[in-house]
């Protein structure tokens, strides 16, 4: 049915690889994959990360945007259109995740506006950081007016539609965002002391890696470049049938680690440099730790690194209201302003309670991020190899393509690429709980 409905087209390659870029660079990238490289072992961790990334993450890319190019639809239509059994109830289990992660994902985001703004004050230098910041986030009213500044201003953006919305914001946003965030990253990388922060990331030791290390990993890979919540389907089902699916993926996958290794590249080094040797992740490396860290440089710093983080997490809470207002349009017909504005509604309530409990974030991370999540980008290449078959995926996988891929594909997606996923899965979880 999602064919019925006009669908726009990214209006060239640089904007759609910007756009899959502001898509999936977001918190984890920030708050996460520096922390995880640190306490993985560094050199070892990027290692494994990158194998991860190259042989699952970059290959999952091409079976989804490809899922997506051949039907012109989001995961729900998608699997319906594969002609799967149940496919329509499959594809829905990932907007549904989104959907909760949504919820969550917004609030933390206001934390970011809010830094934004305080960055321009001297609050980092006179205040309690942790009392600051647990005051804002779990007590004061002013959370909620954040909170829905980043809904509204998500929504105004995507009521725009994908081209002029969502692939404009990309274009200008991600750009800025990668040369603010090297700004940072010389700067941290020049201060006295910022060379224990560099051997913290990046000197490898094997001793740390393990079976909940590589888990961590494979969580950290699918969740940043979208996998895990079926969202590349989407992107791909507005790709032009000639797109370049394979390069675009490499270039893309890629992409978002450089990002993240230079996110990490401008926190840890200078936390080191001011004597924080045992950096944490999550809010508390960005609200607390880092501010501190902040308040003995310039303010200027400030100013770039938070604008950079709300910049970056924009672009992904725009494109997640299109991923959850795209099956009231493909498959109700509703227009993109009713469906974005009613979305935007329901996730902005949706993410009034998780301002409350700062555990319930967390846990949520933990299990959606590392857990669950990866076991959805195992839909895509049934439905696309399994369902609409090898013959099919390999026409519209090479369309276009500028190297051509062959029947390995096919063989990789349909057997290798789920069983990795589950045995990694099923021992680093086994792991997680002291089994092995």
């Amino acid at each position: 049915m999602s064919a019925l409905v006009p669908r726009e087209v990214w209006s060239s390659r640089l904007g759609l690889i910007l756009a899959l870029v502001g898509g999936m660079v977001g918190i984890g990238n920030i708050w996460r994959f520096p922390y995880l490289l640190g306490i993985g072992g560094g050199g070892a961790f990027l290692v494994v990360y990158i194998a991860i990334l190259v042989l699952l993450g970059i290959a999952g890319m091409t079976y989804e945007l490809t899922l997506g190019k051949v039907s012109k639809g989001g995961p729900i239509s998608a699997c319906g259109f594969s002609g799967m059994p149940g496919g329509k109830y499959l594809g829905a289990v990932p907007v549904v995740l989104y959907f909760i992660m949504a919820g969550y994902f917004m609030v933390v985001v206001g934390w970011f506006v809010k830094y934004f703004v305080i960055s321009f004050t001297d609050v980092f230098t006179t205040a309690d950081l942790p009392t600051y910041f647990m005051n804002f986030a779990f007590a004061s009213p002013e959370r909620f007016l954040f909170h829905a500044i980043v809904v509204a201003v998500s929504a105004g953006i995507m009521i725009l539609g994908v081209v002029k919305g969502f692939e404009r914001l990309c274009k200008i946003g991600v750009p800025i965002f990668i040369i603010l965030l090297i700004i940072m990253a010389v700067k941290g990388m020049t201060l006295p002391g910022a060379g224990a922060g560099l051997q913290f990331l990046f000197s490898p030791d094997w001793s740390k890696l393990s079976l909940e290390v590589v888990v961590l990993a494979l969580g950290q890979v699918f969740f940043t470049i979208g996998l895990s919540t079926s969202v590349l389907v989407l992107y791909g089902s507005y790709m032009k049938n000639t797109e370049d699916v394979p390069l675009n993926s490499v270039i893309a996958g890629l992409g978002d680690s450089f990002v993240a290794i230079i996110a990490a590249l401008a926190i840890f080094p200078a936390l080191f440099a001011f004597g924080i040797t045992e950096p944490g992740s999550g809010p508390a490396l960005v609200f607390i730790m880092f501010p501190a860290v902040l308040a003995e440089l310039p303010k200027v710093f400030g100013i770039i690194f938070f604008a950079a983080t709300v910049l970056v997490t924009l672009t992904t809470t725009t494109f997640i209201l299109q991923f959850l207002a795209e099956p009231l349009m493909s498959l109700w017909h509703w227009s993109q302003k009713k469906a974005v504005l009613i979305i935007a509604l329901a996730v902005w309530l949706c993410g009034l309670p998780a301002a409350y409990n700062f555990d319930w974030l967390s846990q949520v991370d933990l299990y959606f991020s590392s857990v669950f999540l990866p076991l959805v980008a195992i839909i895509a290449p049934v439905a696309l190899l399994w369902y609409i078959g090898r013959d099919r995926a390999l026409e519209w996988v090479n369309k276009g393509a500028s190297f051509r891929i062959g029947n390995w594909w096919v063989t990789w997606g349909r057997y290798v690429y789920p069983i990795l996923i589950f045995l990694i899965l099923v021992f680093g979880v086994l792991g997680m709980f002291g089994v092995l």
